[in-house]
């Protein structure tokens, strides 16, 4: 009985020696400023919005809300806007075609979006160009189709970079194969010196060691490397320790986890910012709250609310 006694005894001191490590650890961590306000990223280029609670992943032209939002994501017309907005960068979705171009659109298929019809990746450039990608977007249930017939057409990645050769672009491969993954690399080799980078990449976690390294600081993510970053600095980020996995990179953090994360939102993008990494709140279709503006804390935001932005970018 009494060696049992001293056995809880024994573990509960050791909890408490752990527990008062813990709290030593975390409150006499150094503390640091952000040396850098976070950065806003045009997410598909700007666009319409979602409600995440009644978004079924089919058909999203055909779910988008009413909002200010004046133009339909991945397009010319969006990222002209965003640019003129003030935003730092814009993140795009792409398609490899079937004639070896890159074609900025989000869906698999044609059928919601365009007029058209088919796998897109199945399709040249040309047949893609031709079609209205503005042909299905509807927030009243196809009442009324406001971007049908305005203009709107899917942009090749090369129409982007040679409209906007020193602008910082995301770009998320759809069509993520080893074989297509190096035909984008070579197109990246193909540009001027100067703008091969200005590019960061979503990527597929197998395909990670195919994206090169710009010095030390990683050139692609992918949704499992930046779990492991934010699952390991859930797991010690109390501590003076940083997450391998989160240096040299870009930080993507979910709404829903950033107040768990040590030190959110200030100390955590200090400490990013000393590791190479940048942090971005991931917002993607969501309506910008204010609570959302983090900038002044070295926190960036990824977010499609275009006019929603122009109260952040009005303030700095």
């Amino acid at each position: 009985m009494k060696r049992k006694l001293l056995s809880v005894v024994l573990v509960l001191v050791l909890v408490l020696v752990l527990v008062l490590a813990i709290l030593f650890l975390a409150l006499t961590a150094p503390g640091y400023e952000s040396a850098e306000k976070g950065r806003l990223v045009a997410y598909r280029g700007g666009g319409q919005l979602l409600d995440y609670a009644t978004f079924d992943h089919r058909c999203i032209a055909s779910q988008i809300l009413e909002t200010p939002n004046r133009h339909i994501e991945n397009t010319l017309q969006s990222i002209d806007a965003s640019v003129a907005a003030g935003f730092d960068a814009i993140h795009l979705n792409l398609h490899h075609t079937a004639d070896g171009k890159f074609a900025v659109f989000h869906d698999w298929t044609l059928d919601c979006a365009t007029d058209g019809k088919g796998v897109t990746s199945e399709q040249t450039l040309d047949q893609l160009q031709s079609l209205d990608a503005g042909y299905g977007y509807t927030f009243d249930d196809g009442e009324s189709f406001p971007w049908r017939g305005k203009g709107y057409r899917i942009p090749s990645l090369d129409e982007v970079v040679t409209r906007y050769p020193r602008l910082e672009i995301w770009l998320n491969l759809k069509t993520a194969d080893a074989k297509t993954v190096k035909a984008l690399l070579d197109y990246k080799r193909s540009l001027p010196p100067g703008q091969r980078n200005n590019f960061f990449h979503f990527a597929a976690d197998e395909n990670l060691p195919l994206y090169e390294h710009r010095g030390s600081r990683r050139t692609a993510l992918s949704m499992a490397s930046d779990k492991r970053c934010i699952r390991d600095y859930l797991l010690y980020g109390w501590s003076r320790f940083f997450p391998k996995a989160c240096a040299n990179t870009n930080i993507v953090v979910p709404p829903k986890f950033a107040g768990y994360l040590w030190g959110w939102p200030q100390q955590f993008a200090a400490r990013a910012q000393r590791h190479g990494s940048r942090v971005y709140l991931w917002s993607k279709h969501r309506k910008l709250q204010p609570e959302s503006n983090l900038l002044d804390s070295g926190i960036g935001i990824i977010t499609g609310d275009i006019a929603g932005a122009d109260s952040f970018l009005s303030a700095h």
